[in-house]
């Protein structure tokens, strides 16, 4: 049976969000597609308000935002004890580190196999 989630880690005002579509192929086998979509802007949890003389209610998130785009396939194959994990997937990145016109963007395959 298949499975559809969005899910906002920090809350449903913040832009952030995941996507999730997932589905049981075959017994042991299950299929996933991904996306997302992240907003961080150029504050830290580090250095407070007083430290950086701004503003004491900054809009969030604030100064120059670095937005970031992704989407990612897995495949999960479970068999005896092991489990075997397979991704692939690519990420765009505008204003990255929160430098103006900074942009980037990347594929990734991961393999990871688990033994219980």
């Amino acid at each position: 049976k298949g499975k559809y989630v969005v899910d906002d880690p920090t809350n449903i005002k913040s832009g952030n969000a995941v996507v999730s579509l997932s589905e049981k192929a075959i017994s042991e086998i299950r299929v996933k597609i991904n996306f997302d979509y992240v907003r961080k802007g150029e504050g830290d949890m580090y250095h407070p308000y007083e430290e950086e003389q701004g503003d004491k209610s900054p809009p969030f998130p604030s100064g120059l935002v670095e937005k970031s785009t992704g989407s990612w396939f897995d495949v999960r194959h479970e068999f005896s004890r092991f489990i075997f994990l397979s991704r692939l997937g690519y990420r765009f990145i505008d204003n990255r580190l929160n430098i103006p016109d900074d942009v980037d963007s990347y594929f990734a395959h991961i393999v990871i196999v688990y033994d219980f």
